[in-house]
This record gives C-alpha cells, structure tokens and sequence, in this order.
C-alpha cells in the first residue's frame, strides 16, 4: 500500500485519491462528487467484509459511498461495487469532457 500510494502521489502528481467506504463525510456516488480541479483520480476499494483499513483510511482524500436500501448489511462484492463507482466516474468524466470540449462521443 506505502509504495502505491508513494508512485500515485510522486513527482507531484496532481491526483485526488478516493475511497469506497462508509463513514461520516462520504459522499453519494450518484451525487458524482468527482473533482475537476485535479488532473487524475484513483479509487482504492476496502475488503469485503471489513472495508477499508486504517492505513488506507488515512491515504485517502475524501471517501464515496454506494447508497443502499433495505435493512440488510451495508456491504456489497467489491467487484459489484467498484464496477457502479467506476461507471459513474466514467458517465462523469465522459459529459465533463463534452462541455469542456463542446461536444463529441467517444
């Protein structure tokens, strides 16, 4: 995790690094709380069944949360869950990148 974080964060990078976790000031995914004041972003997803650990909590900028419904347990398969984050990041990404650019599809 250490070198990771020190090749995103290195030769000043201009990245914004976000966590899937639950806590106090996450952030709604569909709300796409992404940055556009930063060059890069990275998601760092948690374990399964504990989320995210301490050490990853505290190299994280800010934090998105997965709204869920019912009162079951608030976890999902991480491959389920990174894939709606990264959805939304690229549904993000692609309508930032036609206002900025006036138009266009990839």
């Amino acid at each position: 995790l250490e070198e990771c974080l020190f090749a995103l964060r290195g030769a000043g990078r201009d990245i914004c690094i976000l966590g899937v976790e639950i806590t106090d000031d996450s952030k709604d995914v569909e709300m796409e709380p992404f940055r556009d004041d930063v060059a890069e972003t990275a998601i760092m997803m948690g374990n399964e069944g504990s989320g995210m650990n301490a050490k990853q909590i505290e190299g994280c900028d800010g934090f998105l949360r997965i709204k869920q419904f019912g009162g079951g347990t608030a976890s999902l398969n991480v491959n389920v869950a990174c894939s709606i984050v990264l959805h939304r990041f690229d549904f993000w990404r692609r309508r930032r990148k036609e206002i900025v650019c006036g138009g266009g599809s990839e």
